[in-house]
């Protein structure tokens, strides 16, 4: 008996699977909407992680800027000095974008245009860095200060934990100042630190 070949051969329509088709209006509605909450419940970790990074990447510039002026002092034998200043080059108690380092000849605590230029670095803060009590800090060429002061890091963000202080003491050398059981940082006199930017919202 001869079978036909067409009998060997079954064809089938192609048919599309629901992976084939996509989604629909309506289920991709629902991933954005759930992608969007998801986002907005990440936004507050990612505010603060970089806050953070912020805080402690001023800090240690500040320490290490600290610690430049010291060792040049010592190696040029001569008076050195660094201060916060604005994009100008001017010193300033706060509000500086900019730490300098230069020879204060004249001692008159401010950079004049015919006074040497060591380094000039830019602080990427969003934040507020301040000065008590000095315009800038002098460094002997033995290394000791002739300015014991506090640098005051203020985050944009009001976070108590996230503020810094870095002491010069008058033998010249930086100290970061650690927080307190209660995870804040405090003035030497061990009063609370205030943050002016904080009361401008």
């Amino acid at each position: 008996m001869l079978i036909s070949s067409w009998s060997i051969f079954t064809f089938s329509s192609p048919i599309k699977t629901r992976s084939q088709l996509g989604l629909t209006l309506i289920e991709l509605l629902i991933t954005l909407s759930i992608l969007a909450i998801l986002w907005l419940a990440a936004i507050p970790g990612f505010s603060y992680w970089r806050a953070k990074a912020e805080s402690q990447m001023i800090i240690y510039t500040l320490h290490n800027q600290l610690q430049t002026a010291r060792q040049l002092a010592i190696a040029r034998g001569t008076t050195t000095s660094l201060c916060g200043s604005n994009a100008q080059g001017v010193c300033q108690l706060r509000n500086f974008s900019h730490l300098q380092i230069f020879v204060d000849t004249n001692r008159n605590k401010r950079r004049d245009a015919n006074e040497e230029l060591i380094s000039r670095t830019t602080l990427a803060l969003s934040g507020q860095l301040r000065l008590n009590n000095h315009t800038s800090l002098q460094f002997k060429n033995n290394g000791s200060s002739h300015t014991p002061a506090s640098f005051i890091y203020c985050p944009a963000t009001p976070l108590k934990q996230l503020v810094q202080r870095v002491t010069l003491s008058f033998t010249g050398r930086p100290y970061i100042a650690q927080h307190n059981a209660k995870g804040a940082t405090r003035n030497a006199d061990d009063s609370a630190i205030t943050c002016p930017n904080w009361d401008k919202g």
